[in-house]
């Protein structure tokens, strides 16, 4: 009995937003809460398409916030060429993009949250396109293809163009009658 499969061709999990959890408060955490405060704010910054680039923002905040990226005030989703953390002890938020694309173009903003509050810094990134020249030499030098154009001693190879469809087989029908007779082998 055939059956509908009803489970989803995208899985969700894969589109997880970017976001650095905080652990849980200590009691003394929460005896002497601060709402997060952005320090140093997220600077513009342009980068060379294919760069990786660093966005940071040093922010406090007791207990230690949760830290949510946005890009164009849309979730940042994660994924293998993001990476974000915090460093505990100068209280940096950290946003590393490898690989830097155009679509990477916008406003990113970090939102700080705890019991005590929130708090945000917007930056924007812009990419700079990477205009390498594309070699357009030949690879090959044009002098090497000389004999075959005219063998030594001879003028050119005389071409036979012959209009209409070709009807000649490309392989001959006998090698394929010949299979028609074996028996498929089994696979394992």
């Amino acid at each position: 009995v055939a059956s509908i499969d009803t489970r989803p061709f995208v899985e969700p999990e894969h589109f997880a937003q970017l976001e650095l959890k905080a652990p849980a408060p200590t009691k003394d955490d929460m005896e002497h809460m601060e709402p997060p405060k952005v320090i140093v704010p997220l600077k513009p910054v342009q980068v060379k398409e294919g760069s990786p680039v660093l966005l940071q923002a040093t922010i406090t905040g007791k207990p230690r916030p949760t830290f949510v990226w946005l890009k164009d005030n849309k979730p940042l989703t994660a994924s293998n060429r993001l990476r974000t953390r915090y460093d505990i002890p100068t209280k940096q938020v950290l946003l590393q993009i490898n690989d830097v694309r155009p679509q990477d173009v916008g406003e990113y903003r970090i939102i700080a949250t705890n019991p005590a509050g929130e708090d945000s810094t917007v930056g924007s990134l812009g990419v700079v396109p990477d205009k390498t020249r594309v070699d357009d030499r030949p690879f090959v030098p044009a002098d090497k293809f000389r004999s075959l154009e005219a063998p030594e001693g001879k003028g050119p190879r005389p071409l036979e163009i012959v209009p209409g469809v070709d009807i000649q087989p490309f392989v001959s029908p006998d090698k394929f009658r010949k299979l028609d007779h074996v028996e498929p082998s089994a696979k394992e």
